[in-house]
């Protein structure tokens, strides 16, 4: 297979998680209204329980096939054999999860009162599986991607303005997620025939499989965590409403995530490949990758964490208030979470060092569970909060000490971190000025961002950071081509 340019695989990849953020952008805050806190609280605690469930659907199973995917990727007949066993061991396990799903709805009365959000958004198991999103990430098919979500969210957004009117209509509302969430899947099961021939006539080696697979399946069923056990708490311990607000933080939190995750999805299948056959561009890769990351994602948590009320408000509106101290606690997961994917895919995965993704993750998975079981009883949301950047936090200081061992006593990744946590610093107090001497608005806010970020620009200029001038050296020769 001819080797695609990672900057446009870049490009496009950042563009379909540019799309993941305009399209909340547009549908939240009409959900949101439109739902009021309760109706959102009630989907996305439905969610949240399917999220469990189309995790334990598809385990550990996308990480390790798309490292394999990308190195066979130049083989057909290869690539076919190795498509096929993922293939059977999906339905496998798609199967078993839909079986305890349906023991789980029989026997719990606090499920049986969501049965028919549930039973829609079950959907998503037998969509996320058919899918085969691996191997179009394996195959670096990011075009394809970006068009194909372009496409589906158009088709959601007709379809949420169309049936969803009023807080009665949350079953519209609950296929509308399935459909922006899942539905480009179907589009993956047909497309993804031009890279392989599904046959089950070949000499299958199934059992390989299980060792990668168990141990990513485990990091990837603890780290289900912090984007689903904390609201599935919320729903059973508090009301539908704290659900409702706690969704609304972390939903506008991961519109800016969505960015950094774009970043990672893109270079994991190369810099698999690149471990196999050049070290050196491995090492040049990744440190430029953790360098992009730290630049964006450090003055964008505390820029959030400033200006949490207003776009609060202007997101969800007046009802959601509630949701601000929550938001402004987990803005700060815009930096965690990122890097916490970034060492597991890029170093981890990558040197198949899957138990170095195992342990920091039950390690953070078990300290959020039981800060859960002491705080959102008494604190609500706050308590939620709480838990979920602590334990992030300490899952991340962990893998970075595995990293550390991994890297061969070195992570020379963070070596410019001082430059980008002193810029964000400065940038933050020029906010604050900004803030105290301006009224909030959608105006001011956009204002106060854009000063910021030139702030932000003086600070690396100064440190004559290395990465940042390469960006404007590389600008301005575009520039003056033109």
């Amino acid at each position: 297979m001819q080797e695609k340019s990672i900057k446009k695989n870049s490009i496009f990849n950042i563009l379909t998680k540019i799309l993941g953020m305009i399209f909340p952008m547009i549908t939240f805050p009409y959900a949101s209204r439109v739902l009021l806190p309760d109706g959102l609280g009630k989907i996305n605690f439905a969610n949240s329980v399917i999220d469990i469930f189309v995790i334990l659907a598809s385990l550990g199973i996308g990480a390790h096939a798309i490292r394999e995917a990308s190195k066979a990727r130049d083989d057909r007949q290869e690539l076919s054999k190795l498509a096929t066993e993922i293939i059977v061991i999906n339905l496998a396990t798609m199967t078993i999860s839909f079986a305890i799903f349906a023991i789980a709805l029989i026997f719990s009365q606090k499920l049986q009162d969501y049965k028919i959000l549930l039973f829609l958004a079950s959907a998503r198991i037998l969509l996320a599986t058919l899918g085969l999103e691996w191997l179009i990430v394996s195959q670096e098919e990011f075009s394809y991607i970006a068009r194909r979500t372009f496409v589906f969210q158009l088709i959601s957004i007709a379809f949420l303005f169309t049936f969803v009117r009023s807080p009665k209509d949350i079953n519209y509302y609950m296929l509308f997620t399935v459909l922006s969430a899942a539905g480009a899947n179907i589009c993956n099961f047909f497309y993804s025939r031009k890279f392989f021939d599904f046959s089950l006539a070949q000499k299958l080696e199934i059992k390989k499989h299980f060792k990668p697979i168990f141990a990513l399946s485990a990091s990837v069923l603890a780290s289900s965590v912090y984007t689903i056990l904390d609201k599935t708490m919320i729903g059973i311990m508090r009301t539908d409403a704290e659900v409702g607000y706690y969704s609304a933080a972390i939903k506008i939190n991961r519109m800016f995530i969505l960015v950094f995750s774009a970043i990672v999805g893109v270079l994991l299948p190369r810099l698999s490949y690149y471990m196999e056959n050049d070290k050196e561009k491995y090492k040049t890769l990744l440190n430029n990758a953790a360098n992009i990351l730290q630049a964006l994602s450090i003055p964008m948590a505390v820029g959030l964490a400033l200006l949490a009320r207003p776009i609060i408000l202007l997101f969800c509106g007046k009802n959601y208030e509630n949701a601000i101290t929550c938001m402004q606690i987990l803005c700060f997961t815009v930096f965690i979470t990122p890097f916490n994917t970034f060492i597991a895919d890029l170093v981890f995965v990558a040197r198949r060092k899957n138990a170095y993704v195992l342990y920091p993750v039950v390690f953070g998975a078990c300290v959020n569970f039981v800060m859960n079981l002491v705080l959102i009883p008494r604190y609500g949301i706050t308590g939620a909060a709480v838990a979920s950047i602590t334990s992030e936090a300490l899952m991340l200081a962990v893998k970075i000490f595995l990293a550390y061992k991994a890297l061969g006593g070195t992570l020379y990744f963070f070596s410019k971190i001082y430059q980008y946590a002193a810029g964000a610093l400065v940038m933050g107090l020029a906010v604050v000025l900004l803030m105290l001497k301006l009224d909030q608005s959608v105006a001011t806010v956009i204002l106060e961002a854009a000063a910021g970020a030139v702030v932000y620009a003086l600070v690396l200029l100064l440190f004559r950071n290395e990465h940042f001038l390469n960006i404007l050296a590389l600008a301005q020769k575009k520039l003056l081509r033109r």
